[in-house]
């Protein structure tokens, strides 16, 4: 089997007795143990953070060993299953708290002003938020959720302005 270091002998190989030590649930030759994978979404989660370290230690130009990456990816296949419904898990809650932030904003943006010299207004702002569209500008959701959800609002009192 191929060793990234000590202790991290890749699990369930065949060799020589003694070239698996270290494996789950072995003892590698310096005494060191690996737990077994958990399969847990803390597990990924501290795998996630391990993995991110590792990535700014070596674009800082550190060269951190082979061992460091069979560390926090060593259960990646092994957990397959278990990381994606956590990761599915972390995304529903991620779109969850988006959609509460977002009927909060709704919520404390007040009523919309229908006269019409606020909804020419609304109409100038409008063109300026296409306009910068257009040309390949940024255009943050909260002005375009801003704009329509007074467009909605203030349907009727529209047909009266001249």
């Amino acid at each position: 089997a191929m060793k990234f270091g000590a202790g991290t002998a890749i699990p369930d190989s065949a060799g020589a007795p003694g070239e698996n030590e270290g494996s789950i649930g072995g003892s590698s030759a310096q005494g060191g143990h690996l737990e077994p994978c958990a399969c847990t979404c803390d597990e990924l989660t501290a795998n996630d953070a391990a993995a991110i370290e590792f990535k700014a230690r070596m674009a800082a130009g550190e060269q951190p060993s082979m061992s460091e990456i069979s560390g926090f990816s060593r259960c990646t296949s092994t957990c397959q299953r278990e990381y994606m419904i956590c990761r599915m898990a972390q995304a529903e809650e991620q779109e969850r708290a988006e959609e509460e932030a977002l009927e909060r904003a709704r919520q404390s943006a007040g009523p919309c002003d229908c006269s019409c010299a606020a909804l020419a207004d609304f109409d100038q702002r409008a063109r300026n938020l296409q306009g910068t569209f257009e040309a390949g500008g940024r255009v943050s959701n909260d002005a375009i959720e801003g704009l329509v959800r007074c467009a909605q609002e203030c349907r009727q009192q529209r047909l009266a302005c001249p």
